[in-house]
């Protein structure tokens, strides 16, 4: 069963506006474009998904150790070494374990700092773990 009843208006134009000019298709697509109602909930969200490492104290043993492996790779010029070092997080809690490696240039215990030749400055109560690496030049 067919309704005829609204046949004659199939094939009428579509209305123009008269008061305003009709929107582009960029404008009108705008306004479905996502709206952000709270600003920087998306920098939010990402910073709390963000993972961190936990640090790792070590017993006085462990210091002395590393204590002595910075004694002995600055006395020794041109031996290298991966030096494995806990970064805190500045924005949460935890931080991350970074690896570099290179020469000690310089062992300074008043300062507790280590710098290597490339003049990265390393806090020596933030070391974790000091390998040698006798193949550097």
């Amino acid at each position: 069963m067919k309704d005829d009843r609204y046949e004659d208006l199939l094939d009428l134009p579509h209305p123009e506006p008269k008061h305003h000019p009709r929107m582009s298709r960029s404008q009108r697509a705008a306004q479905f474009s996502p709206f952000a109602a709270l600003t920087g909930y998306d920098q939010i969200i990402k910073e709390s998904s963000r993972t961190t490492d936990q640090d790792v104290e070590l017993d006085e043993m462990e210091k002395e150790k590393i204590g002595r492996r910075l004694a002995l790779l600055t006395e020794k010029s041109g031996t290298g070494a991966e030096i494995v070092y806990f970064e805190p997080d500045t924005k949460k809690s935890g931080g991350r374990f970074v690896s570099v490696s290179g020469r000690i240039r310089k062992l300074d215990a008043d300062s507790g700092t280590v710098v290597l030749e490339d003049g990265t400055v390393l806090e020596i109560d933030q070391i974790r773990r000091i390998d040698r690496r006798d193949g550097e030049t």
